[in-house]
């Protein structure tokens, strides 16, 4: 008997992965920008194309790696903490970013 489920065997946790794939949105985005077809004109866009992936990425990640701890048929623990590492990074970009464009509108 031929048995499909992986009862028993270790498997990538699923929040791990997502928490990896989120943290790149923003960061493909800040590399490319124009890939992005909104204008922004408002803040919103901003919220959904970069901070939103960037604070899941965080929560998910974290998750992830407590799921991982808990459950040793679990693995992924690389790509939750990449994923943070990730978000991380690319959020001092944007801060950064903001904080120096700001600073420019000011001379003006």
């Amino acid at each position: 008997m031929n048995n499909k489920l992986n009862i028993g065997k270790e498997s990538n946790d699923s929040l791990a992965i997502t928490s990896f794939v989120l943290s790149l949105i923003p960061l493909i985005l800040i590399m490319f920008p124009k890939l992005v077809p909104v204008v922004f004109e408002s803040v919103y866009p901003s919220i959904l194309l970069f901070d939103l992936p960037i604070l899941l990425s965080i929560v998910l990640g974290i998750v992830a790696i407590v799921r991982i701890r808990k459950n040793k048929l679990l693995k992924g623990k690389g790509f939750a903490i990449t994923g943070i590492i990730i978000s991380v990074f690319t959020m001092l970009i944007t801060f950064i970013s903001f904080i120096l464009l700001a600073k420019s509108l000011s001379r003006w």
